[in-house]
């Protein structure tokens, strides 16, 4: 979820659903996924060259308010698992990339 506070974009992890809409939207590379160990990702945002187009607030699912209200209220701590097939050829041939 992000939101400006002042001049800067901050970045609020509680309610991410992770699906890099925001990163791919930014058309200044300002925001960027770090994999962390629990397999879930620490989004960074890089101030110095974000220009302020909101492109990743209104893009982001969590920021949207109209009938949201109370919507993740119930959700309990996100976790995140990615798996893959270590055959190289499954995950080559396979639609999913071998992923479950």
């Amino acid at each position: 979820m992000f939101n400006f506070i002042g001049d800067k974009l901050i970045f609020d992890y509680s309610h991410c659903q992770q699906c890099g809409a925001c990163e791919a939207v930014c058309p200044k590379q300002a925001i960027s996924f770090e994999m962390l160990d629990d397999g879930t990702h620490n989004i960074v945002v890089d101030n110095d060259k974000c220009i302020r187009c909101k492109r990743c607030v209104n893009v982001c699912p969590a920021n949207k308010k109209e009938n949201y209200d109370g919507y993740f209220n119930d959700f309990e701590e996100k976790k995140y698992f990615l798996g893959y097939n270590a055959d190289d050829v499954i995950r080559f041939e396979s639609s999913s990339g071998g992923v479950c």
